[in-house]
């Protein structure tokens, strides 16, 4: 006997079957109990959310000859729902309009819908229909205006907006929903109950966060999971779907917050040397930091992504929002760096570091003549950058203190270079980490320090133009 996939060996065969699309459900029932059969409908919403699988159990429902009318049961037994299962059906077409979209495929299947259907209706399915030329949505334009009696047809999409508003006009639209987790959670117990997998609820936890609503592909990792063993584990989770281990991401985290930086780089190229890639290693570590925010300001453990016991020490630490949101907007603003980047796991351990060190530092300012100077420095840099600098002398120390933006002061020095080469490069490559006197510290991959390193005076003479004083280049790698 055939082997069948998960996704569709649970594929739903009626309306009340729908996982998570009650509102639809209802709607398409009652239209066919009340015969209230519209010429055209517009499925849209993201994949894997039963699209497709809703236009068959109405093609079915319209079709099935189990009743004189049509039935919101199909029997699944008739000659017309198995052929509509197998897609042999005369009355029910699928399309593929990605690679059926020229104006004369539109055409002919105009052409064929003036043909008197064999049972009830005939069914026009076009798939991904945002696909079709333009010239082909005009013609098929011309149809929905003026439909055939007894033709039905129904668009999938997952990019409704590209069908222009006359099309979406003449259209029933449903729009599908991502699954909640907790509803995919339900359907992938009772699919490892039937199927004799044994299953930690943490691991359909992971399962559907990893799937972000799409229950076809929760189906479809389920069973490749299963095919590892009937005993399933977190960890052949984060194995199979590439991502970061919890325990990985929390010993990380601790190192960023520690502002270890040993620990930061040993640990990240761990992950890198077991096959991880830069971007996804960022990208759950994003996801991490988000989580420990709402560690920190909610005690709903369901909105973290992250097992009760992780939560618990998350809630347990005593980080500062600021600090936390801060490493957020920097890891976000590094992922685009990251993706770009032709040595991502430099671009992944510059960024880590980066998130040491505040945005504002406080510099002295000159002194103005409508201003005494004060005995003691009202601002004085942060504790996490004293590494980076050194005591400013007395003199120094009593002048009264101006915050510079660091991300600013390095924008305007970036847009100052004449050099469109040596501008790209700083703006992907290099940081401004520190500024003390007339110390600017740049922070730089090793690769790239010898190239910058030239430029050096360069730099300098832009610091002196928009900071107004000589400023001397310390490169960091």
């Amino acid at each position: 006997m055939r082997h069948l996939p998960f996704h569709l060996k649970y594929r739903p065969q009626t309306l009340a079957d729908l996982v998570g699309q009650q509102p639809i459900a209802t709607t398409l029932t009652n239209a066919i109990t009340t015969g209230r059969i519209a010429p055209a409908y517009l499925f849209s919403g993201p994949r894997g959310t039963g699209k497709t699988s809703t236009a068959r159990i109405l093609a079915k429902s319209l079709n099935c000859l189990s009743e004189d009318n049509p039935t919101v049961t199909p029997c699944g037994q008739c000659d017309s729902c198995g052929a509509i299962a197998s897609s042999n059906s005369l009355d029910v077409i699928e399309i593929d309009a990605a690679s059926n979209n020229s104006v004369e495929q539109i055409r002919d299947l105009i052409e064929k819908s003036q043909f008197v259907p064999h049972n009830l209706y005939k069914v026009w399915i076009l798939d991904e229909c945002h696909a079709l030329s333009h010239f082909a949505i005009q013609a098929l334009l011309k149809t929905l205006e003026n439909p055939p009696e007894r033709v039905v047809f129904i668009l999938c999409t997952t990019e409704p907006e590209r069908l222009g508003d006359t099309i979406i006009s003449r259209c029933q639209r449903f729009n599908f929903r991502r699954e909640s987790d907790s509803v995919i959670i339900e359907h992938l117990a009772a699919i490892a109950q039937r199927e004799n997998i044994t299953i930690d609820p943490h691991v359909l936890r992971l399962i559907a966060q990893h799937c972000q609503g799409g229950l076809r592909d929760a189906q479809c990792l389920l069973e490749q999971l299963s095919l590892l063993s009937n005993t399933l584990t977190p960890e052949q989770v984060y194995e199979l779907t590439g991502s970061v281990p919890e325990q990985d991401l929390l010993l990380l985290f601790n190192a960023i917050q520690e502002e270890d930086t040993e620990q930061v780089i040993k640990r990240t190229r761990e992950l890198y040397e077991v096959g991880l890639d830069p971007l996804v290693i960022a990208q759950n570590l994003l996801e991490f930091h988000i989580t420990a925010l709402l560690a920190q300001t909610a005690d709903n453990a369901e909105l973290g992504k992250v097992t009760a016991s992780t939560w618990e020490i998350l809630q347990g630490l005593n980080i500062p929002d600021h600090r936390l949101i801060a490493q957020i907007s920097k890891l976000k603003s590094g992922l685009t760096q990251i993706k770009l980047s032709r040595v991502p796991r430099i671009i992944l351990e510059v960024t880590l570091i980066g998130l040491f060190a505040p945005n504002d530092v406080y510099v002295p300012s000159p002194p103005n003549s409508s201003k005494e100077l004060s005995g003691s420095a009202e601002r004085v840099p942060h504790p996490s950058v004293n590494k980076f600098l050194t005591p400013l002398p007395a003199s120094i120390a009593t002048l009264p203190c101006e915050p510079i933006n660091l991300d600013s002061l390095w924008k305007q020095i970036i847009a100052a270079q004449t050099q469109k080469a040596l501008s790209a490069l700083l703006n992907q490559q290099a940081k401004l980490v520190a500024l003390q006197e007339n110390v600017a510290t740049i922070q730089v991959p090793e690769v790239f320090k010898p190239r910058i390193s030239q430029s050096s005076s360069t730099l300098s003479d832009s610091f002196e133009k928009i900071l107004g004083h000589k400023v001397n280049i310390e490169l960091v790698v």
